[in-house]
């Protein structure tokens, strides 16, 4: 048994709400690595929190999962390979974070650290997720001034760690 000394016992249970469909000013405000799935070897990926700046919802927060290094997805798609789901599982993550990279710290500008992601405002377009509506999903990341031409971004390359350690692995 553990005692309990004090809480506020007036304290009501949070209720987390999902932001409505529609492109907001957002920034990220914490980055990290993690694995993709807690029970499987699948790889890892990086997990942005963003969090709303200004308006009706200033402060809530969404998440972009990006499975940039997975590993040994399953096909569940007839004539579709193992390799081939998980290629298409990192070729998506990386469309998805050149998107990042693009409207935080500019187009061909390479990122070696997440701390030059933090706090720069985007115009993020948030969706339900198509297999779980009740989950937000990240549709689109946009610079501030993207209104403005900023150049057409051409296929990210595929991520290597060039045979160093992988970065969702802990060391022993």
């Amino acid at each position: 048994m553990v005692a309990l000394p004090s809480y506020n016992q007036e304290a009501q249970p949070s209720q987390f709400e999902q932001l409505p469909a529609g492109t907001y000013t957002m920034k990220i405000v914490e980055a990290e690595v993690e694995d993709i799935s807690k029970s499987e070897d699948k790889g890892g990926c990086l997990k942005l929190t963003w969090q709303v700046s200004g308006g009706q919802h200033d402060g809530q927060m969404t998440w972009q999962r990006l499975s940039l290094w997975a590993e040994n997805f399953k096909s569940q798609k007839p004539g579709k390979s193992d390799e081939e789901v998980t290629q298409q599982a990192r070729d998506i993550a990386n469309q998805q974070f050149a998107a990042v990279r693009e409207a935080t710290v500019g187009v061909g500008k390479v990122v070696t650290d997440t701390d030059v992601l933090l706090h720069i405002p985007c115009l993020v377009t948030v969706g339900p997720q198509k297999k779980n509506p009740q989950y937000n999903e990240i549709k689109a990341v946009k610079p501030m001034n993207s209104g403005a031409a900023s150049g057409t971004a051409g296929k990210a390359p595929a991520a290597a760690n060039g045979g160093g350690s992988l970065p969702w692995k802990k060391s022993a």
